[in-house]
């Protein structure tokens, strides 16, 4: 705890990692939670969408339901997208090499495996 004596730990030392400045446990304890705030916005982009209302509003709904931010729902959301792009495109590769080497069922695909 802070004493009427001690001046208050400047916000320079938070910032620069002077641990020697800090006076006490609790800012001790500050300055971990800020540092591991800022390694975790320090891997962020922002990236401003614009979204019609209804899709706004049912963000909003559905965010609050999960007892998240929109920011979160909206960002998993993206990477599911993404993934699921990632998995289609992924499979229309494979499944054009696979028709040029004469595998187009699912027979085939079998067929070929149980031989090796």
């Amino acid at each position: 705890m802070q004493t009427a004596r001690d001046p208050p730990v400047s916000r320079q030392a938070h910032v620069a990692g002077d641990l020697g400045a800090l006076r006490t446990d609790n800012d001790i304890g500050r300055y971990q939670r800020l540092d591991r705030l800022l390694s975790r916005l320090q891997a962020f982009k922002i990236a401003n969408l614009c979204v019609p209302d209804d899709l706004d509003k049912a963000l909003e709904r559905q965010s609050a339901a999960m007892g998240i931010s929109k920011s979160d729902l909206a960002r998993e959301a993206l990477k599911r997208y993404l993934r699921v792009a990632e998995f289609r495109t992924l499979r229309s590769r494979s499944v054009a090499r696979a028709q040029a080497g004469g595998i187009n069922t699912d027979d085939d695909v079998f067929e070929v495996l149980q031989k090796k």
